[in-house]
């Protein structure tokens, strides 16, 4: 996970008591390719990890923390980036959006704490923490600072079930797991390697199909693709998640295998999305995971 990296560069920084910021998309609108939340870490050398956006506008912002850490004057702050020329805060990109980057550098008083932003993170669970003039601090805001400041939550917002622990649901976790989910893979087969030494899984479960209504948590957050061996564990699992309420229930294959999968049920849940993927002409399983990745993006940005 992109996030998880960032903080464990500023750990590994501060651990060596390596000088280093944290930067932090706080704001977007319209186009704009930093969207609220990015993170970049850096040191004295240039980027440690991640991006606030990418191009000129976060070459702009990474030189001032870069030389404002070399010479040991970096303060915290924040710039607004207006993404078309011809106005005071123009990024020099032309896309037509802007963001707005806040910045601090990082205390080693502050390690334990980026430790635990990177314990909960990795773990899959969400954390707060604030940013502003006071630096950063983990924890909600208070009192007088909360005018001047920003709260931002770290870990990941949705997790998906990749129902099927074989060649699709392996290359659709690897494609997942750059893409800031969590990614839980469930398989019922016994001794399939490719489930059990899946290296882009957060969490692997074993369970039979037909449990895993009462396994997978319902919530908006949940989205579940079901990727299993064949049609019959496709309906078997299909069977256990229909009334789950989800923010994703999606099933591969084409429209006439699923026209028999979904014949004889009824009214289709809002979130159901059979065939799932956005449709590419997908064939492989690296195709297929693209597909449907691209789906679940559009989805949890909600388009």
């Amino acid at each position: 996970m992109t996030e998880l990296a960032v903080w464990e560069a500023l750990a590994t920084a501060l651990e060596a008591g390596r000088e280093v910021a944290l930067a932090v998309v706080v704001g977007s609108r319209g186009s704009s390719p930093g969207h609220a939340g990015a993170l970049m870490a850096v040191g004295t050398d240039g980027l440690l990890a991640g991006t606030v956006g990418g191009g000129v506008a976060e070459a702009g912002v990474l030189a001032r923390l870069t030389e404002g850490l070399r010479s040991g004057s970096l303060e915290p702050g924040e710039v607004q980036l207006t993404h078309r020329p011809g106005v005071e805060t123009a990024s020099g990109l032309i896309c037509g959006g802007e963001q707005w980057v806040a910045w601090t550098p990082l205390e080693p008083a502050r390690l334990e704490e980026v430790r635990a932003v990177v314990a909960a993170v990795a773990e899959g669970q969400r954390i707060g923490w604030t940013i502003g003039p006071a630096g950063w601090a983990l924890g909600e805001l208070e009192g007088e600072v909360a005018a001047s400041s920003h709260a931002m939550v770290s870990g990941p917002s949705h997790e998906v079930w990749v129902i099927g622990g074989g060649h699709v649901g392996l290359a659709l976790s690897r494609v997942l797991a750059t893409l800031g989910f969590w990614v839980v893979v469930a398989e019922e087969r016994e001794g399939l390697a490719l489930f059990e030494e899946n290296p882009w899984a957060d969490r692997l479960v074993r369970v039979p199909y037909a449990e895993l209504g009462g396994v997978v948590p319902p919530g908006p957050g949940t989205f579940a693709a079901i990727v299993t061996a064949g049609a019959e564990s496709d309906a078997v699992a299909l069977d256990a998640l229909w009334d789950v309420p989800l923010g994703y229930l999606g099933v591969m294959g084409s429209r006439a295998k699923l026209a028999r999968v979904l014949a004889g049920r009824g009214e289709r849940p809002a979130w159901l999305h059979a065939p799932m993927g956005v449709p590419i002409g997908s064939h492989s399983p690296a195709e297929i995971a693209v597909s449907v990745a691209a789906e679940l993006v559009a989805v949890r940005n909600g388009v």
